[in-house]
């Protein structure tokens, strides 16, 4: 309402001086854009009352559809401060031709946004494919490829080879690519490319690797691996894992491990890299192929994902889903968690519709809107993260958040920066009751993250001791800027009570969405027990509403129970795990004759009469172990064990012992301590061996004086 107030305010001023044309770029906005804009909402707004009876229909009719879509886009073009150049843009004839096209707008408009806004350049870049293929809005595919192009490249895609020049691929040339790849018999593209959606596209096209470097990707890939299925797993045996050069040089140092030479996948293939490396190379193994790929991190780790045709799939991993971050460079849709992503991918093809149902929401006054979003929009894609946003701000605004919703402390060991005394930071918002940061110093701040916008209802701040602030601002802090929100004067005691010593105190929340708060402090009082300490922070809480029942990951919002059902299945279906272990070689401490027998189906097992006794297993891949069983031979099993987990620098990491061992009784058998089973959980180290330990082993009761013994380990 508040954008329509100033379009209206424009248009009437312009009308007396223009003749009706609206001006109106007095503050950087295209006037051409201004006077669409006030036209579709003036038009939408009659239409929409006309048809709210049956709204979900107009939505989805041919003018409601187009009218809906193009005003969405005109919102994003008009966050754009380059006025002048995007009313050239829009006078073009290419680019009315553009957007007067009703698939290539649904294209742009269901395939992710674009993180820094800058639509304009999108529409750019579309013009220019246009004028170099002006038959490309003939050809569907062709149309995908070049939304996906402008999308994705409306940020500057940068080389892999280049990236410490910071060169930038060519969009253009890009677009040529893959419009050429797909356009020749047979196409050296997968066959699941053509029926790709933009979005997936995205992840095909936005490769960090140069064209000359797909191709000699796609001529040098073995055979065994061109399926979407399995050449995400290209990339181990292209790439050696290795943390140093030839001449000694850590991966560490950079450029200078690869003699500062560009970094092509060629080079990669042929002087090998750690976990980035292997990851980026598989990603690019994917995207050459025609298959979308992105890298992610993992705590300290580089992972990729792929789409199979049916999935996205970890690969390279040392971790889930639940703990997996969208990479650096990576354009997002909601968030940095890729747990996104597998919601944005679950929407579908109701994505679409969704969004035009969105828009026409924002025409209702609060209630109905929330009504309307609540019946028809949720049940027709609930997997879009944004109608849910939608919802919660609306049931806060409207106070129509009912006893159902609890309030989570979303600040919980969230990154906290301080300006003196960092080793003590990590107290503010941690959950352990001792433990406080304090300083010294006459005037101080403290700066928390929350990682991800949030709706705040109210903090909480428990001071140290005596050593609080007389004065304190608190600032709500977003990208576009940070805007003081409370100060002292808001303060009210916290429901704890007791005396003046670890006061607690309650600020009540604000409107505007903060994904930072910062507490600025002054005039702090010095502590009593002569510690010199002027201000003191115990703990900092930050409360948004949650409703109770999806209280998962703990964000305040109501989509989590959808992404929690949605993922849980990927998180905990172990039917897919398959045994890394099967025929792989294993090295052991004695009686290597038998050792295959280990890892091999057929029956048989290893032994050994020594008193102690170690096993290792060759995995020849780097995985990460979600479980261990172990098949004892007779009664010559290990009364005290240890497994180890050897990582790819050959680091070996005590992982498990005897104390966390289960016997399975279900694979047991007859006598139940004769040929015993056991299970061990998985771990998170990244595993290329396991190396097993034996102590204590038990003599067999046959008179063969074998002390242990295993049938197979899995």
């Amino acid at each position: 309402r508040q954008v329509l107030g100033v379009l209206r305010y424009c248009s009437n001023r312009s009308n007396s001086k223009t003749g009706g044309r609206v001006t109106g770029c007095d503050f950087g906005m295209s006037d051409i854009l201004l006077a669409e804009i006030y036209h579709l909402q003036e038009k939408l707004s009659q239409t929409i009352q006309q048809n709210k009876h049956d709204l979900p229909n107009y939505c989805l009719s041919n003018h409601g559809s187009k009218d809906l879509l193009t005003l969405k886009l005109f919102l994003e073009l008009q966050k754009s401060e380059n006025g002048r150049e995007l009313n050239e843009l829009l006078e073009s004839v290419e680019t009315q031709l553009l957007l007067a096209n009703e698939q290539l707008l649904e294209d742009l408009m269901s395939s992710g946004g674009i993180e820094n806004g800058n639509w304009t350049r999108a529409l750019e870049l579309l013009t220019q494919i246009y004028r170099t293929d002006p038959q490309f809005l003939q050809h569907p595919v062709r149309m995908k490829i070049g939304a996906a192009v402008a999308l994705t490249f409306a940020m500057p895609v940068i080389s892999n080879a280049e990236r410490q020049a910071k060169k930038e691929i060519d969009p253009i040339k890009r677009y040529k690519t893959y419009a050429s790849l797909h356009s020749v018999s047979p196409s050296p593209l997968f066959d699941m490319f053509e029926g790709l959606s933009c979005w997936h596209m995205r992840h095909v096209v936005g490769s960090w690797a140069e064209d000359e470097e797909l191709e000699w990707a796609r001529q040098n890939t073995a055979e065994k691996f061109k399926s979407p299925e399995m050449i995400g797993k290209a990339t181990h045996s292209m790439v050696e894992y290795r943390s140093s050069n030839d001449e000694g040089v850590s991966i560490h140092a950079g450029p200078a491990f690869y003699n500062h030479r560009p970094q092509t996948l060629e080079l990669w293939s042929r002087e090998g890299g750690v976990c980035g490396v292997v990851s980026r190379f598989g990603v690019a193994l994917c995207q050459a192929h025609g298959v979308p790929a992105m890298p992610v991190g993992q705590p300290g780790h580089c992972a990729l994902t792929w789409y199979d045709g049916r999935q996205w799939v970890l690969g390279n991993k040392i971790r889930g889903w639940d703990q997996t971050r969208f990479h650096r460079g990576i354009q997002v849709q909601w968030g940095r968690p890729a747990l996104f992503h597998l919601l944005m991918a679950a929407t579908g093809g109701r994505f679409l519709e969704c969004e035009k149902m969105r828009v026409a929401a924002s025409f209702l006054e609060p209630p109905e809107s929330f009504a309307f979003l609540l019946s028809h929009v949720i049940p027709a894609c609930p997997h879009n993260y944004d109608t849910w946003r939608d919802l919660l701000g609306l049931a806060t605004q409207t106070q129509l958040i009912g006893p159902n919703v609890t309030f989570v402390d979303v600040a919980v060991w969230k990154p906290v920066s301080v300006s003196s005394t960092p080793g003590r930071a990590s107290h503010i918002t941690s959950t352990e009751a001792d433990g406080a940061w304090w300083t010294g110093d006459e005037s101080a701040w403290v700066e928390v993250d929350l990682m991800e916008p949030y709706t705040v209802d109210h903090v909480k701040i428990q001071w140290w001791g005596y050593s609080r602030p007389a004065r304190f601002s608190v600032y709500a802090m977003l990208q576009s800027g940070s805007s003081l929100v409370r100060t002292e004067q808001h303060q009210q005691e916290g429901e704890e009570g007791g005396n003046d010593c670890n006061k607690w105190i309650v600020l009540p929340g604000w409107v505007v969405q903060t994904r930072k708060i910062r507490i600025e402090l002054f005039d702090g009082k010095l502590d009593p027990w002569n510690k010199t300490r002027m201000f003191g922070i115990r703990h900092v809480q930050v409360f948004s509403a949650l409703q109770q029942e999806t209280a998962w990951f703990q964000r305040p919002n109501w989509a989590d129970k959808v992404l929690s059902d949605e993922i849980r299945v990927q998180l905990t279906d172990r039917s897919r795990l398959q045994n890394v272990a099967e025929d792989k070689p294993v090295r052991v401490s004695d009686t290597e004759d038998r050792a295959k027998k280990i890892t091999s189906k057929a029956d048989g097992a290893w032994w050994t009469c020594n008193d102690t006794a170690w096993i290792e297993i060759d995995l020849q891949n780097t995985c990460t172990i979600n479980q261990m069983k172990i098949h004892w031979w007779g009664y010559s099993k290990a009364d005290r064990f240890k497994v180890f987990a050897i990582t790819p620098d050959n680091g070996h990491v005590l992982v498990r012992t005897e104390e966390h061992q289960t016997v399975i009784a279900e694979e047991g058998g007859g006598d139940k301590n004769c040929n015993r089973w056991i299970r061990l959980e998985g771990w998170d180290t990244v595993t290329n061996r396991v190396r097993i330990e034996l102590f204590e082993g038990h003599r067999d009761p046959w008179g063969k004086n074998r002390l242990f013994g295993v049938r197979e380990v899995v």
